[in-house]
């Protein structure tokens, strides 16, 4: 197409090979593999020159928006990480901190990059990446759907959080054990840190059955 357009624009053979950098059998052979496809007459060689023909300037128009479609998907994807759109997915947790900082950050360094962001709980962001509804997330914790790819990014701890005059918030050591009877306020069921917190007190066999339940880290701070 692009071989046929440079012909038509030049109406010369050499001067199209010579604008493409190609040898003028190379695109000739070209012009001639696209009339013998399509069994039409592109140009008309009458004493050395090239006159288009009806059927020629029809496939001109055709050739021009199929050459301007290729290049501008070729554009579209080459240049993604400046164009494109980029759809990232966070937990509460980080996304009540870290996601705001971040983004600002990468917006800036890519303006033209559109960015969507959704903030919720572990187990719908798998599933949100499995329906492809997102390119990646960040969470902490493991991920339960094998059939998805991670990659660890940071360490991660989880720590309790006391009122202020808890007198177990300055003792060196403090066992699972010793917070199994008290009200406990944890996230809600589905999230990284819920599902972590379940699994270590089933490990060890201890009740855990919280007062309080909410999706907002914040809230329960």
């Amino acid at each position: 197409m692009k071989i046929f357009l440079a012909v038509y624009q030049t109406q010369h053979i050499t001067k199209a090979a010579q604008q493409l950098r190609m040898t003028q059998p190379a695109v000739t052979r070209a012009i001639q593999e696209i009339e013998s496809y399509y069994g039409i007459r592109l140009f008309e060689r009458i004493n050395r020159k090239l006159y288009i023909t009806q059927t020629g300037t029809m496939f001109y128009t055709y050739a021009v928006h199929i050459v301007d479609s290729f290049d501008q998907m070729e554009k579209g994807l080459r240049d993604w990480d400046q164009l494109g759109l980029l759809r990232v997915g966070t937990t509460i947790a980080l996304g009540t901190d870290l996601l705001p900082r971040v983004l600002v950050r990468f917006q800036q360094s890519h303006p033209n990059l559109q960015i969507r962001s959704v903030v919720s709980n572990g187990a719908a962001l798998q599933q949100a990446l499995l329906d492809n509804e997102l390119d990646f997330a960040v969470m902490e914790g493991s991920v339960g759907q094998e059939e998805l790819a991670r990659r660890a990014i940071a360490p991660d701890r989880l720590v309790p959080i006391l009122p202020p005059d808890d007198p177990r918030a300055h003792q060196e050591r403090l066992e699972l054990k010793d917070l199994a009877q008290d009200s406990l306020l944890l996230r809600d069921k589905g999230s990284v840190g819920r599902a972590f917190v379940e699994r270590v007190f089933a490990i060890h066999e201890l009740p855990l059955v919280p007062t309080m339940e909410s999706v907002s880290t914040q809230a329960i701070i």
